[in-house]
């Protein structure tokens, strides 16, 4: 009996002690922002302000070389001058990675609104306002906590379809509100608080195996061999229009609250806000043809798009998608995307930059709210 009783502690021990070795690799291999990104307790995460430093890390040249940040995290060559210059129309360019990565976006469009426009009066500043993984929930936390503080003029928002999973199963753990209920902000996210969550959802999905807890939320997993990397980020939008699980339509209610909030407070402050939005490759081609998986093949739904747009309609918000001529470019055999990522190539953006610049050029009043005198229309 006592033999018994040794070997059982003993393996307890063993047991315990790889538990707890798998626990710790486990955590330290979990992500870790590069020096590119740094975490931020009101809205999760920044660009790292005025990036690159001085000395530059060895695993950086690359990074330092690409990506330029101001003392604000927004990857912009100069500093955003407070107060805001009485010549001067300022426009936020608000998006995460898609709008990041596009410098040509704001470069092109300021360009020519200042040809267009532009005179002793007024000049135009164009800010790129994208930080990659950014939703609807952290744009509205930032809007909050920082962006009002720069005084814009107007807004061009873009929303992205992984919003709808961002805002439910990376960022809704994090989210702290007021007392009304009202987001108030979005705490970073920590290895040792992301090990936490990890513990709680195994716990969770255990309990609900045997009956003793219900599924609330979607429940989200690695991709499998067969399938992608974005598999999960996509799930929303792999389902029929007509048949949305409640998931979907939980995750779809979710994000959409926070654009409304954004829209409410852009309007509160005088602030002319238009929303945009571009596709993902796979709501143009068949997902197996852009990821190469041996699944069968179906377009992303527009679910989300069109969800923003009804919004934006209600709210006499001026709303423009640029999936029409996105779509005809790339069926007509142009590659605007990278391969195996959902993230444009250079020619995507430079594609993008140009519908943009047309669009609010042709369309400012509804667009950035500026009214031009007939004079100012040049040629």
């Amino acid at each position: 009996m006592v033999f018994f009783k040794k070997i059982s502690l003993l393996i307890g021990v063993y047991f315990l002690s790889f538990i707890f070795i798998r626990e710790i690799i486990t955590t330290h291999r979990q992500w870790v922002p590069n020096r590119l990104f740094v975490n931020h307790n009101q809205y999760n995460h920044t660009l790292s302000p005025n990036f690159p430093p001085d000395v530059i890390h060895e695993d950086d040249h690359d990074i330092a070389r690409d990506y330029k940040i101001n003392s604000l995290g927004l990857r912009e060559n100069d500093e955003i001058i407070l107060p805001k210059p009485e010549k001067e129309f300022r426009i936020l360019v608000v998006g995460d990675s898609f709008v990041m990565g596009n410098l040509k976006l704001t470069d092109k469009l300021e360009t020519n609104l200042n040809k267009m426009f532009g005179n002793d009066q007024i000049i135009f500043n164009v800010i790129n306002y994208g930080t990659a993984s950014y939703s609807a929930m952290l744009h509205l936390a930032r809007l909050k906590h920082q962006l009002l503080g720069l005084d814009p003029d107007a807004i061009i928002y873009f929303p992205d379809l992984t919003d709808v999973y961002d805002d439910t199963h990376r960022y809704l753990w994090l989210a702290e509100y007021d007392e009304d209920g009202k987001l108030d902000r979005v705490k970073a996210s920590t290895r040792i608080l992301r090990a936490k969550r990890r513990h709680k959802r195994q716990i969770n999905h255990f309990l609900k195996k045997i009956g003793l807890a219900t599924q609330k939320i979607r429940n989200v997993r690695g991709p499998k061999v067969h399938e992608h990397k974005y598999f999960q980020i996509f799930d929303h939008a792999k389902e029929n229009i007509n048949k949305l699980s409640k998931y979907t339509k939980q995750e779809l209610n979710f994000t959409l609250g926070f654009i409304k909030d954004y829209v409410e407070i852009t309007k509160s402050n005088q602030i002319h806000l238009s929303i945009s939005m571009y596709p993902h490759l796979p709501q143009i081609i068949p997902e197996n043809k852009v990821y190469g998986t041996d699944m069968m093949g179906s377009l992303y739904n527009r679910v989300f798009e069109k969800r923003v747009l009804n919004l934006s309609e209600k709210e006499n918000i001026f709303f423009k998608s640029f999936y029409e001529p996105i779509s005809q470019s790339v069926l007509s055999g142009k590659r605007h995307y990278l391969p195996d990522d959902m993230h444009f190539n250079d020619y995507g953006y430079d594609f993008l930059a140009d519908l943009v610049t047309e669009w609010v050029v042709k369309n400012p009043q509804k667009s950035i709210g500026f009214a031009p005198q007939k004079e100012d229309f040049r040629d």
